[in-house]
């Protein structure tokens, strides 16, 4: 369960909620010892709401003009049992961790689908009372489906890159130095130029607090 979980890139305080997430209906009938005493069915249908719902917002923050059938153009092959969902399986080797009954010989690749949806479900239920609830869901499906989707990568590193790239504006003439809690601060020395906005990150001043500074540049 603790590789699986890392695979995931999610802690479970409650580790039942995961056992059940792979436990099918027949370990439940033959009583299978590792088996939970509830089948993954109910957390199938969470995950699955989950999904959609996640992925809707993933996609309309990299394309918000998409109309509702172009989103659902690009939600179609990301939600299918036949869609990417199968590869997510593959690499989280869902068919070594399914709790199953000697009826079930062959597993499926509908099987691994339901198993990644109820996956998703006993995160969203695990998480529920975490005041970073939300946001653990949000990254442990970007992470999953990242790989298949080129705009899901995460912003993080969509930003990292994006910031080398932009060259860091040049300091301005008069300057104006205050911050939220109304303390002056020292006023840098720079040159003409045309208003500007800075933080406080732009200069390398010792403050005697730690403040977020806004530095509004004002040229006359």
């Amino acid at each position: 369960m603790k590789t699986l979980m890392k695979k995931i890139g999610y802690q479970f305080k409650n580790e039942n909620l995961l056992r059940q997430a792979l436990t099918r209906q027949s370990a439940v009938h033959e009583a299978v010892a590792a088996a939970d005493s509830r089948d993954y069915q109910a957390l199938e249908v969470v995950g699955d709401a989950q999904i959609k719902a996640v992925l809707s917002i993933l996609i309309l923050e990299k394309n918000p003009l998409l109309t509702a059938e172009e989103l659902n153009a690009q939600l179609v092959p990301l939600i299918a049992n036949t869609g990417v969902m199968i590869p997510i399986a593959g690499t989280l080797t869902i068919d070594s961790y399914l709790i199953k009954g000697a009826g079930e010989t062959h597993i499926t690749d509908k099987m691994r689908v339901d198993a990644v949806e109820a996956i998703i479900g006993a995160v969203a239920l695990d998480s529920k009372n975490n005041k970073k609830g939300p946001l653990a869901l949000y990254r442990v499906i970007q992470k999953l489906w990242a790989p298949y989707v080129p705009c899901l990568t995460p912003v993080a590193k969509v930003a990292a890159s994006s910031s080398k790239s932009k060259p860091k504006p040049k300091p301005v003439s008069t300057v104006l130095i205050t911050s939220s809690f109304g303390k002056a601060a020292p006023q840098p020395p720079l040159s003409p130029a045309t208003q500007r906005v800075f933080t406080s990150t732009n200069y390398k001043y010792k403050y005697k607090y730690k403040y977020k500074f806004k530095y509004e540049c004002m040229c006359k």
